[in-house]
């Protein structure tokens, strides 16, 4: 194989494996995002009564 296609398919493997990591933080964001927002409607409920 080429060098140039041999670089192509590294790289595309370093990004594959950068996005696992992006995906954590994505759900460990999401998660807080959620908590945040129950909070919210739990403060927002006791008011009403």
């Amino acid at each position: 194989m080429p060098p140039e296609l041999l670089a192509h398919f590294k790289k595309k493997q370093e990004d594959k494996e950068g996005k696992g990591e992006e995906k954590m933080t994505d759900k460990e964001k999401r998660k807080d995002a959620l908590k945040k927002a129950r909070s919210r409607m739990e403060k927002k409920d006791k008011k009403e009564d």
